[in-house]
């Protein structure tokens, strides 16, 4: 009697625990090629929001006259917006060689200046009205030659002088679009226009 081949039977729940396998070795690789682009994206965004900028080099100073050139670039640098400010109307009339009268009421006094720079008020380029004042007594204006390489702008400072103990550093831009560097100063002054004029800082 020839006996029939045995079937080996396969264990209960084999083939349904090697299919869940297999579906869950899907999921965790769908899982994993989603996940590992966002841990990339946050590791990059933490790495860039923990740099720390830094800061710029404290400049050193020899003197007060390098500290306030240094003032002055800042706030020609960071400050500057030109404009155009209109020249005064009305009479102006030299009282002395320092003072300078406008419609007999403002007057602006200049002091430990060049003599040709009382041409700016002349010229109604500068006067009491422009900073709010009635009067002006101003000192040690200077050309800052070293704010402008241009021949058609000329940069200055100047102290100004009020009922304060300490006087104020006001700085203020002249332009003249059609100077070159031939221009003389009073051919410079009778075409500019005030284009910037900013306080500065306080004396101290």
């Amino acid at each position: 009697m020839e006996l029939g081949r045995r079937r080996i039977a396969k264990p209960m729940g084999v083939g349904c625990h090697f299919g869940k396998e297999q579906t869950m070795k899907k999921m965790y690789m769908k899982y994993l090629i989603f996940l590992v682009p966002i841990i990339l994206v946050s590791c990059k965004l933490t790495n860039t929001t923990q740099k720390i900028p830094e800061p710029e080099p404290k400049p050193h100073f020899r003197n007060q006259g390098e500290q306030e050139d240094y003032w002055a670039k800042q706030v020609f640098a960071k400050e500057y917006t030109k404009s155009e400010y209109p020249k005064f109307v009305g009479e102006i009339k030299i009282v002395s060689d320092s003072k300078i009268q406008f419609n007999e009421i403002q007057y602006a006094e200049l002091w430990n200046s060049k003599p040709e720079y009382k041409l700016i008020f002349e010229n109604g380029l500068l006067y009491p009205e422009i900073l709010g004042f009635d009067n002006l007594q101003i000192r040690s204006l200077e050309e800052l030659t070293f704010l402008s390489n241009s021949p058609t702008v000329k940069r200055f400072r100047f102290l100004l002088f009020s009922l304060a103990m300490n006087p104020d550093v006001y700085l203020f831009e002249l332009t003249n679009e059609t100077a070159n560097k031939n221009t003389n100063w009073e051919s410079f002054i009778e075409n500019a226009k005030l284009t910037f004029i900013k306080y500065g800082w306080t004396m101290i």
